[in-house]
């Protein structure tokens, strides 16, 4: 499976960027590097299967091509720790409120649309 992870570079996103890789997912991870960290990823690093892509959550254009053909979307990315929400309080506010609203990400609307297409179906067989 092709697999987007945005927060690639944080200690929870690296992570799981190593166990997709060893499953044998490619993956393609987002991350700013504002917390996260290329070390993080020294395990994964030079893996074929791996394509790390410094940028935002938000930036649009960015976010549309990099989700293009994704089958998992793992959206890890966040303004995080005291001390960046205080010192960058409206690029974290930002971050954390547009950066994961289903009409920034084209495969988090695709994913949100699926499921009312689900829960529409099953409520007209008679479901929930």
């Amino acid at each position: 499976m092709r697999c987007f992870v945005t927060g690639a570079a944080g200690f929870i996103g690296s992570h799981l960027v190593e166990q997709l890789l060893a499953a044998g997912h490619e993956v393609t991870g987002l991350d700013d590097f504002s917390t996260g960290r290329e070390q993080n990823l020294a395990a994964a690093a030079g893996q074929s299967q791996l394509r790390l892509v410094r940028g935002t959550i938000l930036d649009q254009a960015a976010v549309d091509e990099l989700t293009a053909g994704s089958d998992l979307v793992f959206h890890l990315a966040a303004a995080v720790g005291a001390f960046v929400i205080r010192d960058k309080t409206l690029e974290s506010l930002r971050t954390n409120i547009h950066g994961g609203h289903p009409p920034r990400c084209p495969a988090a609307r695709r994913l949100h649309q699926r499921d009312l297409r689900e829960e529409h179906h099953d409520r007209a067989a008679g479901g929930r």
